[in-house]
């Protein structure tokens, strides 16, 4: 009797392992999966160059970023499809996005947050200028 009910714990445990594993992934884009954001603003901080700090808005063509629910991000800049495959993970308030810059493969870190229909990205600092950029989208 005692093997028998080691042998239901232990299955379980695995039963709800595999389960814990399988709603994870299916909830690992969550909230961000199916949703669309047009760019608003982007402010620049801590850059080496003094003059590449403040704050940019888009007024006119602004950048749109789709998240799709299979882990590819898409990208419109000034009205124009962008044709690189741009992945995105989300873990908690982390959301990692890869891509390749002239055939190097190139992976961004950054955290967000969604209040108010506004979604917030707040990078660190850049390797080639410090700027420490964050970057608010408005829902569509």
């Amino acid at each position: 009797m005692r093997k028998l009910t080691q042998l239901l714990a232990g299955t379980f445990i695995i039963v709800l392992g595999l389960t814990g594993c399988k709603d994870d992934e299916t909830d690992s884009n969550l909230p961000l999966a199916g949703t669309t954001w047009t760019l608003s603003t982007i402010t620049s901080v801590g850059c080496t160059d003094q003059l590449n700090n403040g704050v940019e808005t888009c007024t006119s063509t602004c950048d749109t970023v789709v998240f799709n629910a299979n882990g590819i991000l898409s990208v419109t800049e000034d009205g124009v499809q962008v044709p690189a495959t741009i992945m995105y993970t989300v873990a908690g308030n982390v959301i990692t996005v890869m891509y390749e810059d002239s055939g190097i493969p190139v992976t961004e870190i950054a955290t967000y947050t969604i209040v108010n229909n506004k979604l917030t990205i707040q990078f660190g600092a850049d390797v080639d200028d410090g700027c420490i950029n964050t970057e608010v989208y408005t829902g569509v």
